[in-house]
Order: structure tokens, then C-alpha cells, then sequence
């Protein structure tokens, strides 16, 4: 939302150029098949629509997505293990993968192509091909626009209240943590407020920030934030 100029160097974030090495070769595969295959697309860009960008207002956001194979669309994900078997407990991936897998559906159908089902091949950056998960569910519309409303009450108290004002309050989650440039060892703030081993300030802050109307006009930050993470 903020366009953070940043350019990451690989020796830091290892995982995350095996990931870039695997949908390389994936998509190789798929521009392979497609000449036999003719609804097949690999990594097309489509529009999911419009979301409210700081300083700039309601702006177009398009996204690759990986394969659109006969109306079914298909993310790739590299994770860990760890994470893999979390989802396979669990039957199904992060909810933000979810609902990146519908902003890609939407993306298709607005561009003019039938989308049934959504899918997640997570493939382990570590580990053996019988460690995968594959998991799909019915497109849902409703989903993307959901992700797209909170995304613009974000950007919108971005805007309203200033980028480190919001992620002081902002519900976090352990997706990322071990890159989160926020909560680091060193920095003053070590713990998402979320754990339950938080000091009490935190998590009363982050209960704050939880508890304001969804309806109510946001005219306080914790009330933007509440806006933003009702689903």
C-alpha cells in the first residue's frame, strides 16, 4: 500500500529465492504444455481490481497468477515443511493465500474467462515431493471483494493517520515473522502483541483496537484498524 522502495538481497532471504527458482521451472513446464493444452495460461497478469493507495486514491492493482488451467486457477506456494503440515492439519492453507487465490479468479473473470475453482499446490522449499499439499474450493467472488474493502480501509488510515501510527495498532499475525523488519530481537518492541506472553499494554491495545463498530465512522485510528480486520 505504501510502495515501500526496498530491493532485497538474496543472502537475507534464501527461501524466498527458492521459491522465485521453483515458479521459474514451473512455468517453464506450463509454457511447455500450453502449446498442447489450449486453456492453459502460466503466470498471465490479470486486474483484481481497485484498492485505496496513500496519496494517490482508488488505483487498478494486478497480480500474476501462476496457471489458469480449464477455469480452475492455481497458485503456487514454496513453504517449509512446518508450514505444509500446518495446513494439511488444518485442511487448508493461510487464509491470505485464500483469498489471494480469489483476487486471481476475479482477475480472470474480468478479463473474460470462466473460473469454477480456485487450488494451492504448496510445494516444501526443504523436503520431498510426498510432503506437498494441494488444496481447492469453489470461486468465491465475494471473497476478493472482501480482500479488496480491507485492503482500501487500510490504505485509507495510512493515509488519514500516518504508516507507523497504524502499524503500532495493527493486529499481527505469524505469517513472516522471522523477516518482519518490526519485530526483531533488537528492537525495542520484540513480540507481535498478539502472543499471549505480550505485556499487558500490548495486548489491551490491540483489544482496543479490536473493539470499535465495524459500521462506526473511523474517526480514530483503533477505529480505522477495526474497520479494516472485520471480515
Amino acid at each position: 500500500l505504501t510502495s515501500p522502495d526496498t530491493q532485497e538481497d538474496p543472502r537475507e532471504s534464501w527461501r524466498q529465492t527458492v521459491g522465485v527458482a521453483v515458479h521459474a521451472k514451473l512455468e517453464g513446464a506450463a509454457h511447455k504444455a500450453s502449446g498442447y493444452e489450449e486453456d492453459l495460461f502460466a503466470e498471465r497478469r490479470v486486474n483484481v481490481g481497485e484498492v485505496w493507495i496513500p496519496g494517490q486514491g482508488m488505483t487498478d492493482i494486478w497480480g500474476t497468477a501462476d496457471l489458469y488451467v480449464d477455469g480452475v486457477i492455481v497458485d503456487h506456494k514454496i513453504p517449509g515443511v512446518t508450514t505444509i503440515r500446518a495446513a494439511r492439519k488444518s485442511g487448508e492453507p493461510a487464509s491470505q493465500y485464500i483469498f489471494q487465490d480469489h483476487l486471481y479468479g476475479r482477475g480472470y473473470v474480468r478479463a473474460g474467462f470462466p473460473v469454477t475453482d480456485v487450488a494451492i499446490m504448496m510445494l516444501p522449499n526443504s523436503g520431498e515431493w510426498r510432503d506437498r499439499f494441494w488444496w481447492s474450493e469453489a470461486y468465491d467472488e465475494s471473497k476478493a471483494l472482501r480482500a479488496l474493502a480491507r485492503a482500501t480501509k487500510y490504505g485509507k488510515a495510512i493515509e488519514d493517520f500516518g504508516l507507523e501510527a497504524v502499524l503500532t495498532q495493527a493486529p499481527r499475525v505469524n505469517n513472516y515473522c522471522h523477516r518482519c523488519p518490526f519485530s526483531l530481537p533488537s528492537d525495542d518492541w520484540p513480540q507481535c502483541p498478539t502472543a499471549d506472553d505480550a505485556p499487558a499494554d500490548m495486548r489491551a491495545k490491540r483489544a482496543r483496537s479490536t473493539s470499535e463498530g465495524f459500521f462506526k465512522p473511523a474517526t480514530t485510528l483503533s477505529g480505522a484498524i477495526a474497520q479494516a480486520n472485520k471480515r
